[in-house]
């Protein structure tokens, strides 16, 4: 295969990366402190309220997310607009950041939701309240939104089965390391991932572990995986995962359990480790989503509902396969640096 100079690749995908802002505080008559995303002043309403929303992405810090944020950055200072970047944890949920949002009378929610079931409510309750919410990433199939900005999941999980198939020349066997029960997003790649797979040739081991949203526990739950399916021992395997989070946690340990290189690997999404681990073999392919322009977008509409003009409702961003061959190749550069058009 051809070599490639993944390091430039990467250190360009890395100035695209800023700083996660801080938690909320208490003050209820404007935005909570934090990193703005624009340094612009912020208009009023008549009532001389602050106007400002908030961008909500899902409780992760690798770089997929940082480039959703650096979208929004860029959105927030074409638009004049005053954007604030709320972070999530284990401890400080998506609900209680719209419920401080509600208390703080944002203008508009930009939402990544990690739960279809558990922000359905949240999000009727900040509609109720009169605030518009858009949807990134993915989206709530009750809730009646703004608009959702997102890449064609169940494609991208037919990108890739169809990957996967021809890694292992139509025979053998696969494991897909799902992400969360409640996510509609990874849900949607993975029906189109086990729809593709199905007659193939290809026979799905296990499909029953669940990396969810956070890096230790994706971390753990591939561990085991690896250990209880045997994957070092095993031939003519494949593993598959779903999400940024879980992909790099399933590098990592692969790399832990010595069986990296030794399986076929195709994952979602890029990191300075994740395409380490393509040059150096430990990673077959990788679906390269378009996060700077959903982050982009995501403010975007907003700012058109806000100034009463008509809104796409469901907006589907790009996604290809990265692997050794292309990874330097103009249409990957562009999908992931480039800036979306205003």
């Amino acid at each position: 295969m051809n070599s490639c100079k993944i390091r430039a690749f990467a250190a360009l995908l890395s100035c695209l990366a800023i700083m996660a802002g801080c938690a909320p505080a208490a003050d209820p008559a404007g935005p909570p402190e934090g990193a703005p995303l624009t340094e612009k002043a912020p208009t009023a309403t008549p009532s001389g309220k602050k106007v400002w929303i908030a961008v909500i992405p899902k409780a992760s810090t690798v770089d997929f997310w940082k480039q959703i944020q650096a979208g929004a950055n860029q959105a927030a200072k074409d638009f004049a607009l005053e954007a604030v970047y709320m972070q999530p944890t284990a401890t400080l949920t998506q609900t209680k950041l719209i419920d401080d949002c509600i208390a703080k009378h944002a203008s508009g929610i930009v939402l990544a939701p990690m739960s279809d079931k558990q922000l359905d409510g949240p999000v009727k309750k900040a509609q109720a309240a009169g605030i518009p919410v858009v949807l990134i990433d993915s989206t709530i199939k009750t809730a009646s939104v703004t608009s959702t900005v997102a890449t064609d999941n169940y494609r991208a999980g037919t990108l890739e089965a169809q990957r996967t198939i021809e890694l292992l020349n139509g025979k053998g066997s696969v494991v897909l390391m799902r992400c969360s029960k409640e996510a509609e997003g990874t849900t949607a790649r993975e029906k189109g991932f086990l729809d593709t797979i199905k007659g193939s040739g290809v026979t799905v081991l296990d499909d029953s572990y669940y990396g969810g949203n956070f890096m230790e526990g994706a971390v753990a739950t591939s561990e085991r995986l690896i250990n209880n399916l045997d994957l070092a021992h095993r031939k003519g395997v494949a593993v598959v995962t779903v999400s940024a989070t879980n992909t790099q946690a399933m590098l990592t340990a692969l790399e832990a359990t010595k069986v990296a290189g030794k399986v076929k690997f195709v994952g979602f999404d890029t990191s300075a480790k994740l395409l380490k681990g393509l040059k150096d073999c430990e990673i077959d392919a990788l679906v390269v989503q378009e996060p700077y322009q959903i982050g982009y977008l995501g403010v975007k509409m907003m700012v058109t509902k806000m100034n009463g003009e008509s809104v796409d409702p469901d907006i589907k961003t790009d996604a290809i396969l990265a692997d050794r061959e292309n990874v330097n190749s103009p249409e990957l550069k562009a999908l992931i640096t480039l800036p979306a058009k205003s």
